[in-house]
């Protein structure tokens, strides 16, 4: 079955996205390419299509994507052919490209782009092995999307160097031989809902690094990762500048005094939605700090007693932690230009809301405060000379 007349008319000169979804009597792909201003088309679940040629480009004065920036293909699970276009100028404004359950496509054409390239890779149709290696070769950027960590076992070295973003989301595999260390060029690194793999690492054989000294940003989201567990994690990561922790409810406590020789480039702490924190400690080496935001975790009620000591910290965000009644007692340091505090405990409110006691007179030095004050959500800020 083609696909209907229309497309090949003049009606969709002006089209600028095209998602199209479950068309699956298709075998040929209208020619979209010779749509002149179209940036972003998206095409899931054509299972009837198998090749991919000149007839998606077109062959008119406008042909090969001019303009396109975003192109998805997702549930193309026949799809085993893509050629390219005669003079190579296909796809010259590109910027990303995801694949997603097509396994049996294994090589994709010359681009004129070196666009973003993103992966999707589930247990139940992962891509082939040397559909990897074309992409690696067209990629300006590798980001794998993974549901089965197993994948990964199956990919040589030299397929690993390459990629350098990483998200696994809903993986039920234990943490791999040697964790993602071999991951050379890792950039960035996400986890979510993947407790089996965060509860499987070992506390022992501390001199081991699991994650590839090349991160510079890791968020863990929706896993119950333990306390004793994380400092595992961040063992050697001398490139760190990015920590986000999200709904991890098994974490009662955190201390970098362990790990923050390693965390020289850290600049950026958030932690949201820990019910259980209750603490932080262990700041005095990370002299690269210069946001911590703590929000949403009902239990917290600590902020690390040796925080005065970093002297690069500039911003401080505590809002959504009813327990928090005290800052701490040395004070904050004098770097520090902005704070919010927002739904604290109500004598820590009161303290700042009426501008005096030891709780205000530890930010009055501050340039700008942010002060949500009670159940009333009042937004007041103080300028520097407040007194």
């Amino acid at each position: 079955m083609r696909s209907p007349s229309w497309f090949e008319t003049n009606w969709l000169t002006a089209l600028s996205s095209l998602a199209l979804e479950d068309c699956m009597g298709w075998v040929q792909l209208p020619p979209f390419g010779q749509l002149p201003l179209l940036k972003y088309l998206e095409l899931r679940g054509m299972h009837a299509v198998r090749e991919i040629g000149q007839e998606f480009y077109g062959n008119g004065d406008v042909k090969g994507f001019p303009i396109l920036e975003d192109m998805i293909f997702d549930g193309m699970l026949n799809w085993d052919g893509w050629s390219g276009i005669e003079d190579g100028s296909l796809f010259p404004c590109l910027e990303r490209l995801l694949v997603s359950r097509c396994p049996k496509i294994r090589e994709i054409p010359t681009f004129s782009a070196t666009p973003r390239v993103e992966v999707e890779i589930s247990p139940d149709s992962p891509p082939a092995s040397c559909l990897i290696e074309s992409l690696i070769a067209t990629a300006s950027r590798l980001i794998f999307l993974v549901s089965s960590c197993s994948f990964l076992s199956d990919l040589t070295t030299e397929q690993l160097n390459h990629v350098a973003e990483l998200n696994l989301q809903n993986c039920t595999d234990p943490m791999p031989a040697g964790g993602f260390h071999r991951l050379s060029s890792l950039q960035v690194f996400r986890i979510s809902n993947c407790s089996t793999l965060l509860s499987s690492v070992s506390t022992e054989a501390v001199d081991t690094y699991l994650l590839s000294p090349s991160l510079c940003h890791i968020e863990i989201a929706q896993s119950n990762v333990h306390c004793s567990l994380l400092p595992r994690y961040l063992q050697g990561l001398t490139c760190l500048s990015t920590l986000v922790l999200n709904s991890c409810h098994l974490m009662t406590s955190l201390s970098f005094a362990s790990e923050s020789p390693h965390l020289v480039a850290l600049e950026s702490i958030t932690i949201k939605d820990c019910n259980e924190l209750a603490s932080l400690d262990g700041f005095r080496n990370l002299s690269a700090l210069r946001k911590l935001v703590v929000a949403d975790c009902y239990s917290f009620c600590s902020l690390p007693v040796d925080l005065n000591i970093v002297g690069s910290l500039e911003k401080l965000v505590i809002c959504g932690c009813p327990m928090m009644r005290f800052l701490p007692e040395d004070g904050l340091p004098a770097s520090v230009q902005t704070i919010l505090l927002s739904k604290c405990h109500p004598e820590l409110d009161t303290q700042l809301q009426r501008k005096e006691g030891a709780e205000w007179n530890k930010i009055v030095h501050i340039p700008e405060k942010k002060l949500e004050v009670g159940l009333i959500d009042l937004l007041t800020i103080f300028p520097a000379n407040s007194s």
